[in-house]
């Protein structure tokens, strides 16, 4: 009886009233960073934030709504004065599509497609996209703002059916801004294979004199059981500002000024589940393709790469595990400021029916910059319960 009326409540207030429970998803997420420091020569330990988060959605065959909001309590000075529920760890999330044909849908709103529970707005592109082992990085190009999606499925056209292109038209920071911010808009085409392989083209265009072009190639292979292989190749041509820590990282996040210019970025990576073992391993990397002028105090002549790996196992039906190690490294010599960044971010889950889940999130940092290695770590956990 609770869980039901939960469930009406919410769909409530997503959609006005009258949809149906059973079509309703909800869940709540209570946790904390429970301690953080940063990794610096000077930097302390100290108490993280306190969460909760709540998510919810429904959808039909005609539309689908998905919101999430948190709200946290956190401070800017270590919890001496500055102590509010409001700032970085406080937002609020929507999205709403809706397909008035079988084959074309629209999605309004000012969350990510990554994080979307239904599927198509993350346009595809290789972005330095390896593997989960980095997490993946294509994530510009998605369902915030305005994006309109083609998928060849619902035309009844047999050639078509593997086809989705997806066009994210009306860019949300394009909204904010009034019109007064130069256009932006992305483009992401892939065609499946019959399930063996995804072929991918994504793009990302924008109007202002400055900026960058972003066209990406991706070719991924299904076909091996229990196996998915990857390789990309994106071009940023034209770039006065381009942050090449996405692709090695926060290494370089200092880096984020280059000249004019071309720049490719080739990425590859493997996953792999052991069929007679609860065992998943996977690994990437990704690279710029040639040496890099940027701005760093001085001119700075780098090359940035990342290579990360995974190693998850089910220790039990209910209880999982996996721990992800990524390495970047700016490739400049030590007299030019080489840094280098290596992240051990180990995961327990604990999951039942009737408890929800709860998962334990450490996490530890190495930074070597000029031969001086600083150490930073998290340690992160939350129950989520869904209804």
């Amino acid at each position: 009886m609770k869980k039901t009326f939960v469930a009406a409540l919410l769909a409530a207030v997503l959609a006005g009233g009258g949809l149906a429970a059973q079509d309703v998803e909800f869940s709540n997420r209570v946790g904390a960073i429970l301690v953080t420091q940063d990794p610096g020569p000077d930097s302390g330990a100290s108490f993280g934030y306190l969460y909760n988060r709540i998510v919810g959605g429904y959808e039909s065959d005609l539309f689908s709504l998905w919101g999430r909001a948190q709200i946290a309590l956190q401070s800017t000075d270590k919890w001496k004065d500055q102590i509010s529920l409001t700032g970085d760890q406080t937002w609020f999330e929507f999205n709403g599509a809706t397909r008035p044909l079988k084959f074309l849908e629209f999605a309004v709103g000012n969350s990510f497609g990554t994080e979307l529970p239904w599927s198509g707005y993350e346009l595809p592109g290789a972005y330095g996209y390896g593997s989960d082992a980095s997490y993946g990085l294509r994530k510009y190009s998605s369902g915030n703002g305005m994006t309109m999606l083609f998928r060849g499925s619902g035309t009844g056209v047999g050639f078509l059916d593997g086809l989705t292109i997806g066009w994210n038209s009306l860019p949300l920071d394009v909204v904010k801004s009034m019109g007064k911010s130069a256009w932006k808009t992305a483009v992401g085409v892939n065609y499946n294979l019959m399930g063996k392989a995804n072929l991918s083209f994504g793009g990302q265009f924008d109007t202002a004199s400055d900026a960058s072009q972003t066209i990406g190639i991706y070719a991924e292979l299904l076909a091996v059981d229990n196996m998915k292989a990857n390789v990309g190749l994106t071009m940023y041509t034209n770039s006065s500002v381009v942050d090449p820590s996405g692709i090695a990282g926060s290494t370089t996040s200092s880096f984020n000024k280059t000249e004019k210019g071309f720049i490719p970025m080739v990425n590859a990576g493997v996953q792999y589940m052991l069929p007679w073992f609860p065992l998943y391993l996977a690994a990437d990397m990704g690279i710029v393709a040639g040496k890099q002028t940027v701005e760093y105090g001085n001119d700075v002549t780098m090359m940035p790469i990342l290579v990360g790996g995974l190693v998850g196992m089910d220790i039990t039906e209910k209880l999982y595990t996996h721990v992800r190690v990524t390495y970047g490294d700016n490739l400049a010599s030590e007299a030019a400021r080489r840094a280098s960044e290596v992240v051990i971010s180990p995961r327990l889950h604990y999951k039942t029916t009737k408890w929800g889940e709860l998962r334990l999130d450490p996490g530890f940092t190495f930074i070597t910059t000029d031969s001086d290695t600083n150490f930073g770590f998290s340690l992160g956990m939350f129950w989520e319960y869904k209804y």
